[in-house]
This record gives structure tokens, C-alpha cells and sequence, in this order.
């Protein structure tokens, strides 16, 4: 699949900081939003961007964008995407997102109109269902709400990418990576002077700026246990 809408997610007041990244990529066209950014791309930029976007918290490409009018219109719209196309009954799926709209008492209750949606997909073409799993799912769905305007999408990084899967345990209140790996495109650091961290803690600015300057690509070793592009068909995963 070919132009496919990609929203990267991070930090608030890091969304320049993210653009400017992904351009150093060489991607252009990047559309700035509130906490997040978007491009039109492919799988191969799917990839690209969890690899190497350190500013990124997550990315998800959209699979439907609608308005609705009542709670119930979620499920009418969620059932009509085809989810078999996008993962098999023997993946574990979970629903996870954002709500921001006075027309749900509930934030989660969007979540689990999506979930029957896509499990009553499945029954009716399978007579059976793939389960739900919300610690170690196969494939997220993100679900994004803002008043009348729903964004449903597949996010393709599963954990979060702040989890850089070089820590075992972490002190108190620790800086987060993509905080951490922000701060240091904004501080102009030239990757020649010596980087110093008077106030170091648990060492975040340090270990960012050390893989910064090496070029490792995020949580490569990990790659094939935590995203979702193993779980979907059109990712170019087998």
C-alpha cells in the first residue's frame, strides 16, 4: 500500500522539533499538529520513522477519518472497514487512544464500540473471534476523538518509542527519552564539543546524546518482539 496517512506522535512543544527531524530524513511535505505531525508515505516510511525517529512517541497510519453524530455511529463506521485485511484471527488485537468530546460519559466507551466492531467482523466471517490482549497485543488500534471527529488508525510501534529498551529499572521521577532526545536538537549541540550534564540523574540527556552521536537506530534488537508491523498483512512482514 502507497500513500498512506501517517501521523507521528510526541510531546507537546516538540512538534517543530519532530518536523525538523523527520525532514533531516529527507521527507518533506510534514504537516504540523497539536502533539503530533503527518505525512503521506508507504510501509517503507513506516519503518524509517519508528527506527529513527527519536522525538517520536508513536506511528500510526489511518485507516478511516468520519463525523458522527451519536455515540452508536462509532460502531456503524468502525464495521464497515474490512479488519480481516489488516490482521488474522490469530493475532491478539487491543483498542487504545484519546477521547476529547462531550458526547461520551466515558472515555473508554469509544474504545470498546471499536473492539466490538472488529471482533463482530471476524465472528461473522469466521464464526469466531482473535482476542484481546491489552499487555502484549500483536496490533494497537488507536482511536482518536475530538467532539464529532473520529481518527481510527493502526499504531504500528506498539510500545511506546520513549521505551528505548536500554534501562532495567529507572530512579525517581526520570526524564523521559523523547523529552530528553528533544532537548538536545533544541540545545544546537554540534555533535563535536564535549556534551556535558552537570545535573545528571539517571544519565537520560547522556545516553541520548551518546546514541545521538553514533546514529543507532531505536530498539533495532527489539524490533521484531514490539511493533505491530509483525501483525500486519500489509506491513511486508511475513
Amino acid at each position: 500500500m502507497t500513500d498512506l496517512k501517517i501521523t507521528i506522535k510526541t510531546q507537546f512543544g516538540l512538534e517543530e522539533v519532530l518536523k525538523q527531524e523527520i525532514e533531516d530524513l529527507g521527507y518533506t511535505d510534514v504537516k504540523v499538529l497539536n502533539r503530533a505531525v503527518q505525512l503521506i508515505g508507504d510501509w517503507k516510511t513506516v519503518y524509517d520513522l519508528n527506527l529513527n525517529c527519536r522525538v517520536a512517541i508513536s506511528v500510526l497510519v489511518e485507516l478511516d477519518h468520519f463525523r458522527i453524530r451519536e455515540e452508536k455511529d462509532i460502531y456503524k463506521h468502525a464495521k464497515r472497514i474490512d479488519w480481516t485485511k489488516y490482521f488474522d484471527i490469530s493475532k491478539t488485537f487491543a483498542v487504545k487512544g484519546a477521547v476529547n468530546s462531550s458526547l461520551f460519559n466515558h472515555s473508554q466507551f469509544p474504545f470498546l464500540v471499536v473492539k466490538d466492531a472488529i471482533a463482530d467482523s471476524f465472528r461473522e466471517r469466521y464464526d469466531e473471534r482473535p482476542d484481546v490482549d491489552l499487555k502484549h497485543p500483536n496490533i494497537v488500534i488507536d482511536v482518536y476523538v475530538r467532539e464529532k471527529e473520529v481518527t481510527l488508525s493502526i499504531n504500528t510501534s506498539g510500545l511506546p518509542l520513549f521505551q528505548r529498551g536500554y534501562r532495567s529499572s529507572t530512579g525517581d521521577a526520570p526524564l523521559n527519552e523523547v523529552v530528553a532526545a528533544g532537548l538536545l536538537r533544541l540545545s544546537g549541540w554540534d555533535k563535536k564539543s564535549t556534551f556535558v550534564d552537570p545535573f545528571c540523574g539517571s544519565g537520560t540527556l547522556v545516553i541520548e546524546a551518546a546514541l545521538n552521536f553514533c546514529r543507532s537506530v531505536l530498539w533495532v534488537r527489539n524490533f521484531g518482539n514490539r511493533s505491530c508491523l509483525n501483525g500486519c498483512k500489509y506491513s511486508g512482514v511475513d
